[in-house]
């Protein structure tokens, strides 16, 4: 009796036990960061394709920022990283998975400045990534002046219009005379002599269109329930 026992306790140990596994990243997660004291909403969407490539987008609704595309996303077993594609700066992202994977927690570095953040798991990946930029002609490369005239404000932009490597349109828009940063365009779109971009991290679009003298656009910017007219012309300088 006691060398079958023997056997059965040398079975035991021998036998594997698997290993322990790190949850996975991809979700809806929803939380906030601190900032000044306070708790700002945080919505971050993480999700994995076949292929093993990350995606992902991030929201600050109280800041009106929907679906910024996330970008040099990396997993690594519980540690996580990404930043925010089209926002200044670039913020970056650094944060760990929690043993049971309900958590990811980590810090914000931008601007030079650290602020920490907390992230709760809450359901699948919901990823709504912009449409990609199109091909920009070059009569709508360069620097554009308009003005944006709101009931109570007014303000003076200049637009930036560039081609990417591949000849994709980028580019960004520059409030003058305000002590803001640029904002990058998230995407743009051209058709003939339709122009259309959009900064998702003011959740705001423009659509215009180029005139015959190739100086001027004359469209309409939407931040909001009501489009504002909004005409840019092509910088002397």
């Amino acid at each position: 009796m006691n060398r079958v026992l023997g056997v059965l306790i040398a079975a035991a140990i021998c036998v594997p036990t698997a290993a322990p596994q790190t949850a996975n990243a991809a979700a809806h997660w929803e939380g906030s960061i601190q900032a000044d004291g306070s708790a700002v909403p945080l919505v971050v969407d993480l999700s994995q394709g076949s292929n093993g490539a990350w995606s992902g987008t991030m929201s600050m609704p109280a800041q009106g920022a929907v679906d910024i595309p996330l970008s040099r996303i990396g997993v690594s077993g519980a540690s996580v990283h990404f930043s925010m594609m089209d926002t200044p700066g670039s913020p970056v992202f650094e944060g760990k998975l929690s043993d049971d994977g309900k958590e990811l927690t980590g810090s914000l570095s931008g601007g030079g400045e650290t602020t920490a953040f907390r992230l709760a798991r809450s359901g699948a990946a919901v990823i709504k990534l912009p449409p990609p930029s199109t091909a920009l002609a070059p009569e709508f490369v360069g620097t554009w002046e308009g003005t944006l005239q709101a009931a109570d404000a007014r303000l003076d932009l200049r637009l930036k219009l560039e081609r990417a490597p591949d000849g994709t349109g980028t580019g960004a828009l520059i409030t003058v005379g305000e002590q803001s940063p640029d904002l990058p365009l998230t995407t743009v779109t051209q058709n003939g002599n339709r122009l259309a971009f959009e900064i998702r991290a003011v959740s705001g679009k423009y659509s215009g269109t180029l005139d015959s003298s190739g100086k001027q656009i004359s469209g309409e910017w939407t931040q909001g329930p009501k489009p504002l007219p909004l005409v840019f012309k092509r910088a002397s300088h």
